[in-house]
């Protein structure tokens, strides 16, 4: 599962943890995948897919360089299956409409 952190010195991040199926507990503890200690960019509104050919997932989220814009780009980040190794940020997306509503999906080969 992914999510978007909101604190309140206006810090936004995306964490991201694995859960068993069965739901009865975390296989990972949450890790950080995109963070902005400085307070002046924005991360929010995550989704994320599993790539089976590659055992890795994509992580996308909407990107904005000011924290007050409603408009940005989507970014996102290839992500170990076990969580473990980060791919490096990488713009999917740039537009200047909303791109608040995104999804992501993988096939069987992709």
């Amino acid at each position: 599962m992914v999510w978007a952190n909101v604190w309140g010195d206006g810090v936004h991040d995306i964490y991201a943890q694995r859960r068993h199926s069965d739901g009865s507990g975390f296989l990972v503890n949450h890790v950080a995948i995109a963070t902005d200690p400085t307070a002046t960019e924005l991360r929010s509104i995550p989704d994320v897919a599993y790539n089976a050919a590659r055992n890795e997932y994509l992580i996308a989220y909407n990107y904005s360089a000011s924290s007050i814009s409603t408009q940005g780009e989507i970014h996102g980040k290839v992500v170990a299956a076990n969580l473990s190794t980060l791919g490096s940020e990488r713009q999917i997306c740039h537009n200047s409409d909303d791109q608040g509503r995104l999804a992501v999906a993988a096939g069987p080969d992709e």
